[in-house]
């Protein structure tokens, strides 16, 4: 290669490696340009208790409301702000839909951080006001019983939610079905009142025969009949031949899975409504 050409061709490679330096080391505005991290942390800015209280009262959603609501540190200022929506609800007859999300998240939360059992008597008088929607007194029901768990030693929060759950038996709604199911979950704490034991089985059982009970509630006592390994001497062929088909179903599973020692002859005798049926019969025989 001739003389000329290799001093241009090195002359321009310098140039080149002088330019790239400058602009890493010499370029002032390159540093001052934010980042994408930069960016992100900026965005991560910790939103203090009143914001997180602000965006969870714009919620549509339940879980998107308790999700805010978990995040609030301080449990005085959280108390404090959930504490006139209780107590106007417990003085309510109406409740628009729209702020039903946001009420239920309210409820769940201020059960779960009540520092004392006297503040479950809020939840109690929810559940027993007959004129709120009952997805509000569900809600508060719920909440009253899983709480009552932290303060199983004290009897008159245990007189409370047993007077609720008697109270929400009586009635002639899903309620009442919740009413077994918030029995059965204490009873599986090892919580209850002297005596209850035996009230609850008799209650269980009764619920079960009686066929002017809707079906979803003496399934409910079925399977918990069955938890309690109580489902023999429950589960007769004249309470068979008296169901309808979905409590029929429900009986044949039962005994499966109970797996007591009591023979089921009579089940021979039995004609399937379904195949799924069918097959249950084939499987408690064998």
């Amino acid at each position: 290669m001739r003389r000329p050409i290799i001093i241009i061709v090195c002359i321009f490679n310098g140039m080149l490696a002088c330019g790239l330096l400058w602009y890493v080391l010499g370029n002032p505005n390159r540093n001052s340009r934010p980042t994408a991290v930069q960016n992100q942390k900026a965005k991560a800015e910790p939103l203090t208790d009143a914001e997180m209280w602000d965006r969870a009262s714009a919620s549509d959603s339940t879980r998107e409301a308790a999700y805010y609501l978990s995040r609030i540190q301080d449990g005085n200022f959280l108390l404090d702000s959930c504490r006139p929506y209780l107590t106007e609800l417990g003085n309510s007859e109406t409740v628009a839909f729209t702020e039903w999300p946001f009420l239920q998240a309210v409820i769940q939360t201020s059960g779960a951080r009540a520092d004392s059992s006297s503040g479950l008597s809020t939840l109690s008088g929810i559940t027993s006001h007959q004129g709120l929607p009952l997805t509000l007194r569900d809600a508060a029901f719920r909440s009253l019983v899983e709480n009552t768990v932290r303060f199983a030693d004290d009897i008159e929060t245990l007189n409370m939610t047993y007077k609720v759950i008697d109270s929400a038996f009586e009635e002639g709604n899903s309620l009442s079905e919740t009413s077994l199911q918030a029995e059965h979950f204490l009873s599986q704490k090892g919580i209850g009142e002297q005596g209850r034991d035996a009230l609850f089985r008799e209650r269980l059982t009764k619920v079960l025969r009686d066929s002017n009970q809707t079906t979803s509630k003496r399934i409910a006592a079925l399977n918990i009949l069955t938890s309690r390994n109580e489902l023999e001497g429950a589960a007769t062929d004249e309470l068979y031949e008296r169901s309808d088909t979905r409590l029929q179903t429900a009986i044949l599973k039962n005994i499966l899975l109970a797996k007591v020692s009591v023979q089921y002859d009579w089940l021979r005798e039995v004609r399937a409504m379904s195949p799924e049926q069918e097959q249950l019969i084939q499987q408690i025989l064998q």
